[in-house]
C-alpha cells in the first residue's frame, strides 16, 4: 500500500484522535469550540463527538455558559473512559503511576525492588503492578495501556539526563558520540515497532521528556531504515515531565 495516499478512513481516524486529544487538553468544551480550535466544520465536529460519546470516551456535562443565543452542550472526557499505567524501572526501585486519560495523576507509588535480569524479577514486578491497581480500585479491564521505561545507557539520575542534552547542544564531542550510539539503537527499536504495529510512538521516560529538538535525530535515523515514504511525524516525545511512562 502506498502510504502517500491518505484514505478517507485514515482522515476520519486522525480527526477523531485530534478531537479526543483536544477535549483531553482543554477540559470542558463545546462542539463549536472544537470546530474552531481544530479548523473542522461544525457538522464534522458534532459527528465525531457523537461517536466518542457512543464509545464511552466522552460525556455531556450540562451546558456551556451563554454567549448569546442557544447554549452549547458541554463535553468532557468520561470518568469511566479508562486509565493509563506507567512503570518506571530503575536500579533499586520501580515507580508506578495511574492516570486519567486527561493525564491527571490518580496515584503514584515508588516501590523498593532492586533490578535483576531474571524471570523472578519481572514476575514480582507484574504482581506489584496488579496489587497497585487493585489497591486503587482499578480493574485490568479499565486499563487501556501500560507504558514501561527502562534505564538506558544514560545515567539514571534525571538531572544527568538533562545535563547530557545541554552538553549535546553545546557540541561537546563525548556527548555527541554517546547520543549517536544511543540514537542508532533507539531508531532500530522504534522502526521495528512501527513496522509491526503501524502506530504512532511516544518516547517517554526521562530521556523522552528531556529530548526536545533532538527528536529529529531519531526521526532521521528511523526514516533511513523505513521502507515507506513517511515524514517521521509518527514519532513524538512525551509532553509530560511527571509520570512520563504513562
Amino acid at each position: 500500500m502506498d502510504k502517500k495516499k491518505i484514505t478517507n478512513m485514515e482522515v476520519k481516524k486522525k480527526n477523531r484522535n485530534d478531537v479526543f486529544r483536544y477535549i483531553c487538553s482543554n477540559g470542558m468544551v463545546s462542539n463549536p469550540d472544537i470546530a474552531y480550535g481544530l479548523k473542522l466544520s461544525l457538522p464534522t465536529a458534532t459527528q465525531i463527538t457523537k461517536e466518542l460519546i457512543e464509545r464511552g470516551l466522552v460525556e455531556e456535562m450540562g451546558e456551556m455558559e451563554s454567549t448569546g443565543g442557544r447554549r452549547a452542550k458541554a463535553l468532557a472526557v468520561s470518568g469511566n473512559a479508562g486509565k493509563a499505567v506507567g512503570m518506571d524501572i530503575t536500579k533499586n526501585h520501580i515507580s508506578l503511576v495511574l492516570t486519567e486519560l486527561t493525564s491527571k495523576i490518580i496515584k503514584y507509588e515508588r516501590i523498593f525492588l532492586p533490578y535483576d535480569k531474571g524471570e523472578d524479577y519481572y514476575r514480582e514486578a507484574s504482581q506489584k503492578t496488579e496489587w497497585f491497581l487493585k489497591n486503587n480500585g482499578c480493574s485490568k479491564e479499565r486499563v487501556l495501556g501500560i507504558g514501561i521505561s527502562f534505564p538506558g545507557i544514560i545515567d539514571l539520575d534525571r538531572e544527568m539526563v538533562a545535563d547530557s542534552f545541554e552538553r549535546l547542544h553545546e557540541g561537546e564531542q563525548e556527548a555527541m558520540a554517546l547520543w549517536e550510539q544511543y540514537a542508532s539503537y533507539l531508531a532500530i527499536a522504534v522502526n521495528n515497532i512501527h513496522m509491526v504495529l503501524d502506530c504512532d510512538l511516544v518516547l517517554g521516560g526521562y530521556v523522552g521528556s528531556c529530548m526536545g529538538e533532538s527528536i529529529q535525530k531519531i526521526r532521521d535515523k528511523v526514516l533511513g531504515r523505513n521502507t515507506f515514504a513517511e515524514d517521521g511525524s509518527f514519532i513524538r516525545t512525551s509532553r509530560h515531565k511527571t509520570g512520563a511512562a504513562a
